[in-house]
């Protein structure tokens, strides 16, 4: 079974997609690490679907940042995963920093993600 991992990059119209094998006939930990938010509020307004389905999540303050730790659910169906990290509300440095030029759309960094 292979695990896709989608990311945004600076618009929300341009995808990375990763594979990455999984075996999901236990339920596993999704571990999402996170170095940066444009703004701290967006960390409560990710919306985190599995296989589409909308999926509850904590967070971790780590050394680096905050973890983002939720449960993968056990499948038996043997097909791709689609992990999927949803920002309502991206912003520019800009919006945030007047004195800032920097006009791209941004949300949060994210260094790692584990699945165990």
């Amino acid at each position: 079974m292979v695990t896709k991992v989608i990311t945004a990059g600076q618009v929300l119209k341009d995808w990375t997609i990763s594979t990455y094998p999984v075996d999901r006939t236990q339920e596993k930990t999704l571990r999402i690490s996170i170095v940066n938010a444009i703004k701290p509020e967006i960390l409560n307004s990710i919306k985190l679907y599995v296989d589409g389905d909308l999926v509850s999540y904590d967070f971790e303050k780590r050394n680096e940042g905050i973890e983002l730790i939720a449960a993968l659910p056990a499948s038996s169906r043997v097909q791709d995963t689609l992990i999927s990290l949803f920002i309502p509300h991206l912003f520019s440095p800009s919006e945030v920093k007047p004195e800032s030029s920097d006009n791209r759309k941004l949300g949060i960094a994210f260094h790692k993600l584990e699945v165990l």
